[in-house]
């Protein structure tokens, strides 16, 4: 696979998973819950699987043999040297709730790293994608993060926070970062929190026990604007990781801040 025409490859896959995302959103929803789950963030639409699917169906396609990790059915071949990792709707309980911040999450990981991310919105019409060494691109032009004014904003950290656990473990964490942070925030859909960041509209993401598919093309998106992803946890390894187990934390920011913020995070 040619890394510099991928992206002209996969982009008329995206809009054709696009529209099955939008005809379900302007239409019906049809929703379940997830096996043995009952929390507002463990569920699961018919629109998911089917996106899923077609995903599935037309990657292998693009790179026959390859492998994946999505979130909605079990893992093929994870470690092959080309493994796509999905999320067919990330921030599926406001994609139910017709609530327009949900999109598809897309990476390519070869030999155990990103080397291609989409993250696309296709209520809002934004899409934000970088390919391994050639920079990050906003509704398909390039595009540079802007550097923080001063002038414009006051001094503080925006920030943006995911954590899909109680509200006693969410507290513990907020704890350890209030003096640093005053109010992060949560749209509840990881991909969407990435692409604020890298456009430059945050200034740092805390994510905490998060599973790959929400975060493996947003990383990559992420070093290729100029940010720092400083992981709390053991990057995720595709040949020995649980990709069930929900255990993965990272800080998405400037590299001094994200070191900064890992710092005091990681203290018990």
């Amino acid at each position: 696979m040619q890394l510099d025409t991928i992206h002209k490859t996969i982009l008329p896959i995206i809009k054709k998973a696009e529209k099955i995302i939008l005809d379900a959103y302007h239409g019906t929803v049809k929703v379940f819950s997830k096996e043995g789950q009952d929390s507002a963030v463990s569920i699961v639409t018919a629109t998911d699987r089917e996106v899923d699917a077609f995903l599935r169906k037309a990657l292998v396609k693009v790179l026959p043999g390859s492998g994946f990790i999505t979130e909605e059915t079990k893992d093929t071949n994870p470690t092959a040297d080309y493994v796509w990792i999905i999320d067919p709707i990330d921030g599926t309980a406001n994609f139910a709730n017709h609530i327009p911040i949900f999109g598809i999450s897309l990476a390519l990981w070869y030999k155990g790293k990103p080397v291609y991310g989409v993250l696309s919105f296709p209520e809002i019409g934004e899409t934000v994608h970088a390919i391994k060494g050639q920079g990050v691109f906003y509704n398909n032009k390039p595009f540079r993060r802007p550097k923080t004014s001063a002038k414009n904003r006051k001094d503080e950290i925006t920030s943006l926070y995911c954590q899909p656990e109680r509200f006693e473990k969410r507290l513990r964490t907020f704890e350890k970062v209030k003096d640093f942070i005053a109010f992060p925030q949560d749209y509840r859909s990881a991909a969407y929190h990435f692409a604020l960041i890298a456009l430059g509209r945050f200034d740092c993401a805390i994510i905490i026990n998060l599973p790959i598919w929400d975060f493996a093309a947003g990383i990559l998106i992420a070093e290729e604007v100029g940010l720092y992803n400083a992981f709390l946890t053991p990057f995720p390894d595709l040949a020995k990781q649980d990709f069930r187990d929900y255990k993965n934390s990272f800080v998405m920011a400037k590299k001094d801040v994200a070191l900064k913020l890992a710092a005091k995070l990681s203290l018990e």
